[in-house]
């Protein structure tokens, strides 16, 4: 999920929360939450916001259906497995390299450097 992710989901909650009437620190009473979550949530920090908050939360700001799914669909995802990250950043290595050759036809080249149709059989 990138920046602008993560403030939609806090642009949400801090609409909801001024559509109730309701300061930082009151919906976080209401919700069982610290202000200090709260606070966070509607400045769009990074960390993922853990289930039980979001319930909390669309229970104590009434939300409907559609408004907790859209909560929900807002929620920035957890963060790739390492394996996966570094398996993604050898490909961009691999395509970049493709690139640098001269090839510039958005393919990868195959093992050790040799694009497919040039590999040994």
């Amino acid at each position: 999920m990138n920046g602008s992710d993560e403030h939609a989901l806090g642009t949400l909650v801090r609409h909801w929360r001024e559509r109730a009437l309701l300061t930082q620190e009151q919906l976080a009473e209401k919700a069982g939450l610290s202000a200090r979550t709260i606070r966070r949530l509607e400045l769009g920090d990074p960390h993922r916001p853990r289930t039980a908050s979001l319930r909390l939360l669309s229970e104590a700001l009434g939300l409907n259906a559609a408004e907790r799914a859209l909560l929900t669909a807002t929620r920035p995802l957890p963060p790739l497995p390492l394996a996966v990250r570094d398996a993604a950043a050898r490909l961009r290595s691999a395509w970049d390299v493709g690139h640098e050759r001269g090839r510039g036809d958005g393919r990868c080249p195959g093992p050790f450097g040799r694009s497919p149709e040039n590999a040994a059989p």
